[in-house]
């Protein structure tokens, strides 16, 4: 028996959703419920389903929505698999004084820091939690493309309101959610 990782096969993926007897099975309305492999075939309903509670595929690791039981194993599996590799990639990413664009050394060059006016200074932007995963999408309306994911719980700032949608700034970037997944609005 596997644990772990399931090896991803595109052949047999795009084989199992293109077969013939699929086809037929579908167009003419004939499938089976959900639990009845347990009176066709107990032995391997009971295979099955031990092979799909101890492994898991790529795709889990992206999808949001249905969860099932054994899923947070493999959410623990991939958060340990790609943290070193997040690390890595911080700590090579350059700081923020070194992305700045180079000066001269002469003392002419240098100016002293700029003071922001308490009064025309910038706000804070509101900020609020999300109430549940939810995409991040480039433009207002449920068809436009999905630019990022936004976690359950996570905060982000509001940049802009709009109808039923918030143009919000979290990790994942600048974009519009909609605003039944708000948790706490400002």
């Amino acid at each position: 028996m596997k644990f772990g990782l399931r090896t991803p096969f595109l052949k047999k993926r795009i084989a199992a959703r293109t077969s013939w007897k699929r086809v037929v099975r579908h167009s003419l309305g004939i499938k089976a419920p959900r639990g009845l492999g347990w009176l066709t075939d107990p032995k391997k309903a009971a295979y099955n389903r031990v092979y799909n509670r101890t492994t898991f595929s790529i795709d889990s690791l992206f999808r949001t929505g249905r969860r099932r039981a054994g899923s947070s194993a493999a959410g623990l599996l991939a958060v340990l698999l790609l943290a070193p590799i997040l690390g890595l990639v911080h700590l090579c990413s350059p700081s923020p004084s070194e992305r700045a664009t180079p000066r001269t050394a002469t003392a002419a060059a240098v100016s002293p820091p700029r003071v922001p006016d308490p009064v025309t200074a910038p706000r804070p932007l509101p900020t609020a939690k999300t109430r549940t995963a939810c995409k991040l999408r480039s433009e207002i309306g449920g068809s436009s493309p999905v630019i990022g994911r936004v976690l359950a719980r996570q905060s982000v700032e509001i940049l802009e309101t709009e109808k039923h949608w918030q143009r919000v700034r979290c990790s994942g970037g600048v974009g519009w959610i909609h605003d039944g997944c708000m948790a706490t609005r400002p």
